[in-house]
């Protein structure tokens, strides 16, 4: 437990957990150890089919649905009709807007499947409210990636890293080969540009349609790659297969999380609100995890750097509060020299600790690193707090 000014309040998700358990060789479902009885979660040994089967109909949330192929585009603001007979505050305006994969197989042509959600060609989905009335779009983000996919007609996948391995939609094992492993590295230095993981604004304070320049937003993946988007008519107007070289950055951004956070501080102005995020980066010292700060203008730069002695660490979020940044490297290492055939989740050591830095945001100054020995598993930081002394305001 940290004691003192500063609290964290997090959640551990255990869908990354059962993730790792998959990727086992054993064909048994080994229990899973969580953290704390509050994340325990009991798994069930295959020999039981009757308990797998009951468990699949007692716990099924239709994530098959999530990852079916939806090929189709609405390219036009189309009326999307309210038919549950509710209707739509006044209050409610604006524009929400989704990402995620749209097409995760090439049906009976190569029989080429993806083996994991953040896979999926990127695709977006917005819903334009105004008047109690909704009007919606669809669209695949036209990166290279999807266009290298379109130019094979649909009918095979580009080898690239992903975060699971191209999967054999028959056989559901790894396509695997000297020569895909070769294409796979040159291509994801290349053409990989596909952001299928969130969306976010850089300009919060651009209005939807300022008459001096056009409003954008860009969708992330937990890679470097980039796709820039028109918010009004939600074409993609460019990709990038890396970021803008950060000012104070030494070597190359490998991994960067897919979920960015505002700063909290009441310093930023009308035109300009920073935006944080946690980069890996590889050096010819060894890895880093850089703490980054990113303009609306777009300007990059890091504001704290620290080694990771025992390997690459990955990262999918991490905290903010108005003061401080905590990053919390879970007990996995990427092994590299099974990146390129299996996908980066795959490609997976466990390490015996899990660190946490604090970082103080004005500074840079690293106010906390301690490693514990409890194994800490999760995807998302829920939220970040500080905690005030009031017997001391200072403190």
């Amino acid at each position: 437990m940290i004691s003192g000014r500063f609290a964290l309040v997090a959640a551990c998700y255990g869908s990354f957990l059962a993730d790792i358990d998959a990727f086992a060789p054993s064909t048994k479902y080994q229990p899973l150890h969580y953290a704390s009885s509050g994340l325990q979660v009991s798994t069930l040994q295959q020999e039981d089919k009757y308990e797998h089967e009951q468990a699949k109909e007692t716990k099924n949330v239709n994530f098959e649905e999530w990852i079916a192929d939806a090929p189709e585009e609405v390219t036009d603001w189309k009326h999307c009709p309210i038919t549950d007979g509710g209707t739509i505050p006044t209050y409610v305006q604006g524009t929400l807007i989704r990402n995620g994969g749209g097409v995760w197989t090439t049906g009976n042509y190569n029989n080429d499947e993806f083996s994991h959600i953040f896979d999926g060609f990127a695709k977006i989905h917005a819903y334009r409210i105004s008047s109690q009335k909704v009007e919606c779009k669809s669209r695949f983000l036209q990166g290279s990636w999807y266009k290298n996919f379109l130019q094979r007609g649909k009918q095979s996948f580009p080898p690239g890293i992903g975060t699971g391995p191209v999967l054999d939609s028959t056989s559901k094992q790894p396509k695997l080969g000297v020569m895909r492993t070769i294409q796979a590295l040159i291509n994801s230095a290349t053409i990989f540009d596909n952001t299928p993981v969130n969306i976010w604004d850089y300009q919060p304070n651009m209005k939807e349609h300022d008459m001096n320049s056009k409003k954008t937003i860009a969708a992330l993946t937990d890679a470097p790659p980039r796709t820039i988007i028109d918010f009004n008519s939600m074409d993609t107007i460019s990709s990038s297969t890396i970021n803008n070289l950060a000012s104070g950055a030494k070597g190359y951004e490998l991994l960067i999380t897919a979920h960015p956070m505002y700063s909290q501080s009441k310093e930023d102005d009308e035109d300009s609100v920073y935006t944080y995020n946690v980069a890996v980066e590889l050096g010819l010292q060894g890895p880093r995890v850089n703490l980054v700060r990113e303009t609306s203008q777009g300007q990059r730069s890091v504001v704290a750097s620290v080694p990771s002695h025992d390997g690459i660490p990955y990262f999918h979020s991490f905290g903010l509060s108005a003061n401080y940044a905590m990053m919390v490297l879970q007990p996995l290492r990427l092994d590299t020299s099974a990146l390129l055939e299996l996908g980066f989740l795959r490609a997976m050591n466990h390490v015996d600790q899990t660190r946490i830095v604090l970082i103080e945001l004005s500074s840079g100054d690293v106010v906390l690193d301690q490693s514990i020995d409890e194994k800490i598993y999760f995807y998302h930081s829920i939220s970040q707090a500080e905690i005030l002394n009031k017997e001391d305001p200072n403190n």
